[in-house]
């Protein structure tokens, strides 16, 4: 640095101090090095990556986030917050799902990593939803305070519409085993039904012919046997 003092009196000089600033300048390439690492690292997954801070606001996010969201720039969405409230997120039964109860919430308020969380996200107002499996891993200051939030997850809406396919056809197996079950016992039914109906038909007439018969060849108590025995057998037929 130099200090102009030529036209004072009492000095008449031009003042130049200097210090060694190498071991700063390291320091600074090597934290610009560490970020450009993590940065070239996090745009070559296929996971999607968001960096929060403390409050929830976005500093950066991966080019597969931006596919997942289909955002065309990235500046949509940093310096954006998390909790933003108009981006809809519901549980997997459906139910909406209160802020504090995101999985970066979650992370803030406990300080501890959330895995696996499955999450639907509305996308644009539509009605249909993004599902996503997110993680949230909080990263501490020495003194246990947070500094980021880094969120990481993955599109599993096609694997959700596969299950959900997969559990229809399912269903609809289990639907068509039981008619077949069901009209099998029926047709067996029917059948028995059938053979009962006609071979004791049958049988009650042939029975009925031979007692008629019998009524006009005997006399006496015998005659009224017989013709009490047309009567209960007349009964039954019917």
């Amino acid at each position: 640095r130099g200090h102009n003092q030529l036209s004072n009196p009492v000095v008449g000089k031009m003042l130049i101090y200097f210090c060694d600033d190498t071991f700063r300048r390291s320091i600074e390439a090597a934290l610009i090095e560490s970020r450009e690492r993590f940065f070239h690292l996090i745009q070559h997954l296929n996971v999607g990556i968001v960096l929060c801070d403390a409050g929830g606001q976005i500093l950066l996010c991966n080019q597969t986030c931006l596919d997942i969201f289909k955002v065309s720039r990235e500046e949509d969405l940093v310096g954006k917050s998390v909790f933003n409230p108009t981006v809809r997120l519901i549980y997997e039964d459906g139910k909406h799902m209160p802020l504090d109860e995101y999985p970066v919430a979650q992370a803030i308020r406990t300080k501890k990593v959330i895995r696996d969380h499955i999450v639907g996200v509305e996308r644009n107002e539509s009605g249909r939803f993004t599902w996503l499996q997110i993680n949230a891993q909080p990263v501490l200051e020495a003194d246990q305070t947070i500094k980021h939030i880094i969120c990481s997850f993955i599109d599993i809406t096609g694997q959700r519409a596969l299950a959900q396919q997969f559990k229809q056809q399912e269903l609809q197996k289990q639907k068509q085993l039981m008619q077949a079950t069901i009209d099998g016992q029926e047709r067996e039914r029917s059948e028995i039904s059938r053979e009962l109906h006609d071979n004791i038909s049958q049988h009650l007439t042939t029975t009925r012919i031979y007692l008629e018969v019998a009524k006009d060849k005997v006399e006496g108590p015998l005659l009224d046997m017989i013709t009490q025995a047309h009567k209960g057998l007349m009964y039954i037929s019917n």
